[in-house]
């Protein structure tokens, strides 16, 4: 059935002896139909013809009564417009309900005006210029983003980028580059593809000296670079000081946001939890004095990050319940639902942790994501409850799977995670329950004679990371497990001398719960 005012809306001109079909409007000299069935039947009756001209005089008159408010009006205009000739008419009012959905974000509505538009772009190519058809596309894929929803993303890069590179440089051909580097990305197919489709976005917003656009890349382009590792902290705190100077001055509230966000990713990203931890304190200041809850929702997801790093699950469940509560975008409560998942299996909650973590990779295989569906903390869970191989199984072929990708960020951490489990049992003075070393027998008995091995093998390869602070509490766990590796060999200054380092990293950085274990493991050393 038509929307809005089709064909309800008022009628001056009407017969005045049918009063069981139609009704007066209290307090106006308009009349509306008495019944929708009524409204309905005669509308279907009308030939094309006399439907269109209806729809374009009740949308002319509409357009001309709306003066500067057609933003309010936008849907029932695009509705009318859309049912007439007047194609170019339908497509700008449909772009424009699309953005006041968008701003708002009513993801749904947004996505429906959009396709619908381009649909008519599709069918009439001449209705828009190219650079409106570009900002709807731009929007479109915006609106992907914040649903999380990418099932459709490809196509409809794959169906229009060619159009905008043909049209030459512009901004949205820029935003749609790193749209089209997001999506690889996040389908974990190959990082360098992506990178490569940030630095292209990168250099056409430098030609073009566009700061929203640049904005757009700089983001991207940190993001794709401090996952892959390929900076050392301070080259990256340059990138992200860059980054936040265009997305403050030029940006809109899509990129401020993602941008203030991933400062405190950047840090995480380096081992440096303090410093994450601080920005994502100032970042949620911010949101809250702007009245902004997807600033908080994001702020709290970096804090659930950097509490996690910290050893402390119940302070990182914490906050990602609150990342849930305050996210305002599908995509970032299923961020927060990521960490409370994790968070409960660090607790010993495994069949609740596990639970929350099938229920969301289920999700993301529907909605087209693959760097967001991980299997690590299943390995996780794994080990703590004493499955030992399957365990090692899982990490292992997680590592492989990050690493392939051009992972650097989750692959190292994997790794150190994993050598760590090797060094707890290598060391341990604590003789294991019977029933854990029967049912783990082959396992333990691998790890005795290997493990030592396997664990240097790991710590060699996350400890060349270039992109890891010496500060950091990443660098810190790697020196602690080499001096404890150097401790069960006995060469007990090379193991105080790595001990040493990883106290000075730990105390920089406020991780009380490691920075204990290195007193420890220094005290027994005498």
């Amino acid at each position: 059935m038509p929307r809005d005012l089709a064909p309800r809306e008022r009628f001056t001109d009407v017969d005045h002896r049918q009063p069981d079909l139609i009704r007066r409007v209290e307090g106006s000299s308009d009349y509306i139909f008495k019944h929708a069935l009524v409204r309905d039947a005669l509308y279907n009756g009308l030939l094309s013809g006399p439907r269109a001209a209806l729809h374009l005089r009740v949308a002319e008159e509409l357009e001309r009564r709306g003066g500067n408010r057609l933003m309010e009006i936008a849907e029932t205009l695009a509705h009318h417009f859309s049912e007439t000739s007047r194609v170019d008419k339908a497509f700008a009012y449909l772009a424009m309900a699309g953005d006041k959905s968008l701003d708002i974000y009513a993801l749904q509505e947004a996505e429906k005006n959009y396709r619908h538009a381009l649909k008519i772009f599709d069918d009439h190519d001449a209705c828009a210029s190219s650079e409106s058809v570009a900002a709807v596309v731009v929007r479109l894929l915006e609106a992907f983003v914040l649903g999380g929803d990418y099932r459709d993303f490809g196509r409809v890069t794959e169906k229009y980028l060619p159009l905008m590179r043909k049209a030459g440089e512009s901004p949205d051909l820029v935003k749609v580059l790193y749209y089209q580097g997001l999506l690889t990305f996040l389908n974990l197919e190959d990082l360098r593809e992506s990178h490569r489709l940030m630095a292209e976005a990168h250099a056409i917003a430098e030609r073009l000296g566009a700061g929203r656009a640049r904005a757009y890349a700089r983001y991207g382009l940190l993001l794709i670079r401090s996952t892959m590792g390929l900076d050392a902290p301070e080259t990256s705190e340059r990138m992200s000081a860059e980054m936040m100077e265009d997305s403050l001055r030029y940006g809109d509230n899509y990129i401020r946001n993602f941008s203030s966000w991933m400062v405190g990713q950047h840090y995480l990203r380096h081992g440096l939890l303090k410093e994450a931890r601080e920005a994502a304190l100032q970042f949620m200041k911010w949101g809250e004095q702007h009245g902004d809850p997807r600033a908080i929702g994001l702020a709290n997801f970096t804090l659930s990050l950097a509490e996690l790093g910290y050893e402390a699950p119940e302070a990182a469940l914490a906050r990602a319940e609150d990342c849930v509560r305050f996210a305002v975008t599908p995509n970032e409560q299923r961020w927060g639902a990521g960490v409370r998942a994790v968070a409960n299996i660090a607790l010993g909650r495994f069949h609740a942790g596990l639970l929350q973590l099938d229920t969301l990779n289920l999700e993301y295989e529907r909605l087209g994501v693959n760097f967001n569906r991980f299997s690590w903390p299943r390995g996780q869970a794994l080990l703590l409850s004493g499955e030992f191989a399957e365990g090692i199984r899982v990490i292992e072929r997680e590592i492989d799977r990050y690493a392939k990708a051009g992972d650097a960020w989750i692959s190292t951490n994997l790794r150190v995670q994993l050598d760590g489990f090797y060094v707890q049992v290598l060391t341990s003075k604590e003789k294991p329950p019977p029933g854990l070393v029967r049912k783990n027998f082959r396992t333990l008995i691998g790890i005795k004679l290997f493990g030592a091995r396997r664990a240097a093998a790991l710590l060699r390869q996350a400890a060349s990371s270039r992109h890891l602070s010496d500060r950091g509490v990443t660098r810190a766990l790697i020196d602690f497990n080499l001096g404890a590796l150097s401790a069960m060999k006995k060469r007990r200054d090379e193991a105080g001398s790595y001990f040493e380092k990883a106290r000075a990293a730990a105390e920089d950085q406020g991780a009380e719960r490691l920075l204990q274990k290195i007193n420890a493991a220094l005290a027994q050393l005498g």
